[in-house]
């Protein structure tokens, strides 16, 4: 799990974002997946590839949090 404080006054007041992210990519595949396909995702069928981009767009829109004032 990634946290961090806010920027600013919000961070200054200790609001926080967090994010969870798995070592072997596949939380984002089963948190955010459409649920008919959270089974497949779960048992590693989506492509590393896939996998990485979705964690890539998770850490985006964490640090993208965190700088939100």
């Amino acid at each position: 799990m990634f946290t961090a404080r806010r920027v600013g006054p919000a961070g200054r007041a200790g609001n926080t974002v967090g994010t969870y992210l798995c070592a072997d990519l596949r939380c984002a595949a089963v948190v955010h997946g459409p649920a008919d396909a959270v089974r497949d995702r779960a048992e590693g069928s989506l492509p590393p590839e896939e996998r990485a981009e979705r964690i890539r767009t998770r850490l985006d829109s964490f640090v993208a949090d965190v700088l939100r004032p």
